[in-house]
């Protein structure tokens, strides 16, 4: 624990210690330009104090090599790489833009994602080989402080400075980069992946990947976590299909879910805590641990847009969740009014695809984007469930909400939101028949917050009643039906949820509040319910 501690003060200095180095980078190359002759004398320096160091120095000693994506960078669940080229400078793969020091390229990075960002801290936050640049750095420094003046008066009676092996300093004014574009989404997106190849699993829509990946990477487990133990999922990837690199791996669905027995259904409960507690991605918070949602009102801002959605589609959505003791995702299909911001979210389309079933994985992300586009409709967001546990956000699940809303934001006043829902129809702290619903977003951190992941934002919407039930309503819920069946992991509805109550009356009872405008006189909706689940 002092260890990690210490680690987490240093990165704070660093980054302190960055934004002043920044400021000081322009003056330190005019006064080089300036005093030729004390080049030996501030190489010195650099090799006591660890400034003024430059990529182009460890490269010139072979400390570090030049190469294509060398470089990468990790920022709210995002991940950027670079190229490093013989010059010491840094370049975007996809763009070419080019930056003169770890600081230039770390702040444009963490400008995407959070343009309130004011500093880069480079050496503290840019990896090379997937190891920080002030490790590298630092061998540097051990490498010359040897020869430094202070360790010669040490050893010897010498008061020779060490001699430079290079000739000048290169430029590290990284107040602009050299070329001005944006990132491309693609490139992010591939980023991302290998990101995940390489650390922990990220959230996803069902069971697969982040989106405009099409779920193309294999999380890497942690040790000793039980493969039913990995909940959270990623996006299929739908709308961005065409960002699919070629040499990435086919979507990966994540792997069986937790195994439910009659007398084990209260499922441990994660830990719920607020954002507050998050602090530093360093500290290694379980990527499973549920963060309350806040309001835009606590933060005393306004929610951007505002949302409704028809009651078909929650209804789908919790129809869905009720099924398996698995979690279930899907997409959600709507359109984007831009004139008055508004969000109507029409249709929700299942994923009917079980978790470790790369092969089909393509086939019903490619199922569901053409249903998509037939109806007319955009994606404009995803659901899943938390079978057993609150409806708020899990760690992983914020990382994945801030990838989708900025791989599917659109780009300068063409904005398009994307939101996420979680159901939790068993919820063991609920007495009520109905389901938790929690729509949410994620607002970045704020710069004067320990915390550098993003903040879950509660998303209010209002319900919007169908007229009546529609026919691909009734085959969309006889398909997911069929599709859960037979599984291991199939609700017992005959069974009791609580007492006197069994999942099936449990699901009749969240489901009515959602019954369209034409079924709630009668039964018939919730007759046709309980005969597509009895029936054998």
């Amino acid at each position: 624990m002092a260890q990690e501690a210490l680690t987490q003060r240093k990165e704070m200095d660093e980054e302190e210690e960055d934004d002043r180095d920044d400021s000081m980078e322009d003056e330190e190359d005019m006064a080089e330009e300036d005093m030729e002759e004390d080049k030996q004398g501030s190489l010195a320096k650099a090799a006591i104090t660890g400034r003024s160091v430059t990529l182009q120095m460890l490269i010139s000693e072979k400390i570090i090599e030049p190469g294509p994506a060398v470089l990468s960078l990790k920022y709210l669940g995002r991940r950027f790489i670079a190229d490093l080229l013989p010059d010491g400078k840094i370049q975007m793969p996809g763009t070419k833009e080019t930056f003169t020091s770890p600081s230039a390229w770390a702040i444009h990075c963490k400008k995407q994602v959070n343009p309130n960002k004011k500093s880069g801290c480079g050496w503290a936050s840019v990896m090379y080989k997937e190891r920080k640049l002030d490790i590298w750095k630092a061998a540097w420094f051990r490498k010359h402080r040897s020869s430094s003046p202070a360790r010669v008066n040490q050893e010897s009676s010498s008061s020779q400075s060490p001699r430079s092996p290079w000739g000048s300093r290169d430029d590290t004014n990284d107040s602009k980069p050299e070329t001005n574009g944006k990132l491309p989404v693609s490139r992010l997106i591939d980023d991302r992946l290998t990101e995940d190849s390489q650390s922990s699993l990220l959230p996803r829509p069902a069971h697969t990947s982040t989106p405009n990946q099409n779920g193309k990477k294999e999380a890497k487990r942690h040790k000793g976590e039980n493969v039913s133990s990995l909940f959270q999922e990623e996006a299929l990837n739908l709308s961005l299909k065409a960002t699919k690199s070629p040499s990435k791996k086919e979507p990966r669905l994540s792997c069986e879910s937790e195994s439910y027995t009659e007398t084990n259904n209260n499922h441990s409960e994660r830990q719920c805590i607020r954002h507050a507690a998050l602090k530093s991605r360093s500290q290694n918070i379980d990527p499973h641990t549920l963060v309350e949602c806040e309001s835009f009102k606590e933060q005393e801002k306004v929610q951007p847009f505002t949302v409704s959605i028809a009651s078909n589609a929650l209804l789908l959505m919790d129809f869905h969740s009720h099924l398996t003791t698995s979690e279930v995702v899907g997409y959600l299909g709507g359109k984007w009014n831009q004139k008055t911001q508004h969000l109507t979210i029409v249709s929700a389309f299942p994923c009917k695809c079980r978790l470790a079933d790369n092969k089909r994985a393509p086939i019903v992300e490619e199922e569901i984007k053409q249903a998509i586009d037939a109806t007319g409709l955009i994606l404009v967001g995803w659901y899943h469930s938390h079978p057993f546990t609150q409806a708020n956000p899990s760690v992983k699940d914020i990382d994945c909400q801030m990838s989708y809303q900025l791989c599917m934001k659109g780009s300068g006043s063409n904005y398009f939101p994307c939101v996420g829902v979680i159901i939790a129809p068993y919820n063991r702290e609920r007495t009520k028949k109905g389901s938790a619903c929690r729509m949410y977003m994620v607002m970045p951190p704020l710069d004067d917050q320990p915390s550098d992941y993003g903040i879950p934002m509660i998303v209010k919407y209002s319900l919007q009643k169908n007229l009546s039930v529609t026919e691909e309503l009734l085959s969309e819920m006889k398909a997911v039906t069929d599709f859960y069946r037979s599984g291991p992991d199939w609700i017992k509805f005959r069974h009791s949820w609580q007492a006197n109550t069994t999942y099936l009356e449990k699901l009749k009872g969240s489901l009515i509040s959602k019954l369209p405008e034409d079924q709630m006189e009668n039964g018939t909706f919730l007759e046709f319910v309980q005969h597509l689940i009895l029936i054998k």
